[in-house]
């Protein structure tokens, strides 16, 4: 039956392929240098330089591809440099592919295309400059400045995703079939995890991750953070689904469905249990109350096997009924920890009003201020908040250009759902990232989602997908 399923798919992945071959096999290949040369990574980047040149000036394409599939491996693939956190493989081979296809532009003189998002990003990158340029002069030394701009570097990096992925039109359905595999691979790992890793007590002394305990992590060792893009995918997956005519293809998104809603709940983790009610929740009621009664249910019936997930969603419940009512209720851990976080967001922003501390200084600005212990400290660049993270760096004007990124994205999907010309497939995908959108801003309020370089791979290359 899987066979029919995946043989009746429109954009299947197709065996005789042999350029996705090739670059699943060279994926293997630099996952095994990867295990055998972690503490390398000069080796590591040489390997990654050699096997990919030749690839991807050929044909880009397959860069996307294995940016994807980079992802899969989340903190396993972290190449650690110095005091600092280190980097994802992503953050440097993103990059070399930008090198490689301006090369290949220029070679044969191709013209470059005019995304829709690109003026609102140039307005928000060119006032990040401004802000970076005028935080730096805080920074103690030449090693701050380097890192800080690093990141500008990699965040415009992840938005070439975008601009890449509009340069093939006819691959995106087939891109969009890998998302979804490589979301379920991540989910099968989350569970393998949760079965034989479930204690990250010891991880946390030797590494400094949180100490997470019976919680499903999979390869990004935070139950947040993919929480999150499981209900990010469920969103997609379910505008798909409401607009799709083939039983074949409504049975493979039933199944992807089913396991990601089940790793989703083993995260227990309410910011993205919120987010998963607000997609699902707008989904419903733009398109089908079925979705409501149905994601309803499923809440109820995983919530009454579990005793811990009752738990988490009471304290969800108090921690907002107490923030709200400014009532006397006590805070759950977590929830006093973000409180915190959010209330040291606000001095910062008061004190850094217009430009901001700069952009990704953020980290150096909490040590000198003795928010955080040390600059080393997992997530020390940003708060518990993806928008209170860029008002801090980048000011009033910055957090007002960002957002306008994300009203043209919201506006551009919204048009794309509505237009008649548009196909069933477009169709769903687009109401299926409005609503997922909808979730992801709603977590990044908890989180600081909207900057996770794993997230941007997703968010980045389905925005190209979905725009019409």
């Amino acid at each position: 039956m899987f066979k029919n399923i995946i043989k009746n798919f429109n954009y299947e992945l197709r065996i005789t392929d042999y350029g996705l071959r090739a670059t699943l096999i060279v994926t293997i290949i630099l996952a095994l240098s990867l295990i055998l040369v972690i503490s390398k990574p000069l080796l590591l980047f040489l390997i990654l330089a050699a096997t990919s040149t030749l690839l991807l000036f050929r044909a880009p394409y397959y860069g996307l591809i294995l940016t994807i599939t980079f992802t899969i491996f989340g903190e396993l693939a972290r190449v650690p440099l110095g005091p600092e956190n280190g980097f994802l493989i992503n953050d440097i081979f993103l990059p070399f592919l930008i090198i490689i296809w301006g090369l290949r532009q220029i070679i044969y003189k191709k013209e470059l295309p005019k995304p829709k998002l690109l003026f609102p990003f140039i307005l928000f990158t060119l006032w990040a400059f401004i802000s970076f340029f005028n935080g730096s002069k805080n920074l103690n030394d030449n090693s701050e400045i380097i890192v800080s701009f690093s990141y500008l570097i990699r965040f415009i990096s992840y938005f070439f995703l975008y601009y890449l992925t509009l340069q093939f039109p006819s691959k995106q359905k087939k891109l969009l079939t890998i998302i979804l595999i490589s979301g379920l691979l991540l989910a099968i790992l989350g569970y393998l995890q949760f079965i034989f890793f479930p204690d990250f007590s010891e991880m946390s002394a030797k590494f400094g991750w949180d100490p997470h305990q019976y919680r499903l992590l999979s390869t990004w060792f935070d139950p947040n953070f993919i929480g999150g893009f499981f209900a990010f995918i469920l969103s997609i997956i379910g505008g798909l689904y409401l607009y799709e005519k083939e039983k074949s293809k409504k049975l493979f998104y039933i199944i992807i469905a089913g396991i990601l809603l089940g790793a989703l709940f083993l995260t227990y983790s309410r910011s993205a249990y919120l987010a998963f009610a607000v997609s699902f929740f707008i989904l419903g009621l733009i398109k089908s109350r079925q979705l409501i009664i149905i994601g309803t249910l499923a809440l109820v019936i995983f919530t009454s096997f579990s005793s811990r997930a009752q738990e988490r969603i009471f304290d969800f419940y108090n921690s907002a009924k107490a923030l709200l009512s400014s009532g006397t209720e006590i805070l759950d851990p977590t929830a006093q920890m973000r409180l915190e976080s959010w209330q040291n967001s606000q001095k910062i922003i008061q004190k850094y009003p217009i430009l901001g501390t700069g952009f990704n200084t953020l980290k150096y600005v909490q040590h000198e201020e003795g928010i955080i212990p040390s600059t080393t400290v997992h997530h020390a660049s940003g708060a518990d908040s993806s928008l209170l993270t860029i008002f801090m760096t980048t000011g009033i004007i910055g957090i007002i250009f960002y957002l306008i990124i994300y009203l043209k994205i919201i506006i551009t999907n919204y048009k794309t759902w509505r237009s008649p010309k548009t196909t069933n497939f477009k169709k769903g995908l687009s109401l299926g990232f409005l609503c997922a959108i909808s979730g992801l801003l709603i977590h990044s309020f908890f989180v600081n989602s909207l900057l996770f370089s794993p997230i941007l791979v997703y968010f980045w290359t389905i925005t190209a997908i979905s725009e019409e």
